[in-house]
């Protein structure tokens, strides 16, 4: 990218490069006459591989996007398991009613308790977690 950026900056002129006319325009100048047919072959090939990248993401997309959807439900399960159960039990404690109002709406919204035995809420790890 760097040889790119300063050969866009550095167009080449018609001493520098006897292929260059002395007409040609800045911009044909720095793309057209500034590179070597090595550079110019090596750039094909990195555009090349980027595209092949693009094409095995965009087929790996499924993939990805499911992956992505489990950890999300993962961390928020977490988040909602494990991490508010203390704060949860100090507002009950304190008798914090309006926050710990709010936090149990939140459990209750999104805590998934289908894959355990008896509804029983199970933590990140599978662990049965109290309320």
């Amino acid at each position: 990218m760097e040889t790119v950026s300063w050969k866009l900056l550095n167009p080449t002129n018609h001493r520098s490069n006897p292929l260059c006319p002395e007409s040609a325009e800045e911009y044909e100048r720095a793309t057209k006459y500034n590179y070597s047919p090595a550079e110019k072959a090596a750039l094909v090939e990195v555009v090349s591989m980027v595209k092949g990248v693009q094409t095995l993401v965009g087929k790996m997309e499924p993939e990805f996007s499911l992956a992505i959807r489990k950890y999300i439900y993962g961390e928020l399960q977490d988040f909602v398991q494990v991490t508010l159960r203390e704060p949860l039990t100090k507002a009950l404690k304190h008798k914090k009613d309006m926050l710990a109002g709010v936090m149990q709406s939140i459990v209750d919204t999104c805590s998934d308790a289908s894959g355990s035995p008896d509804g029983q809420i199970l933590g990140r790890w599978g662990e049965l977690i109290d309320f």
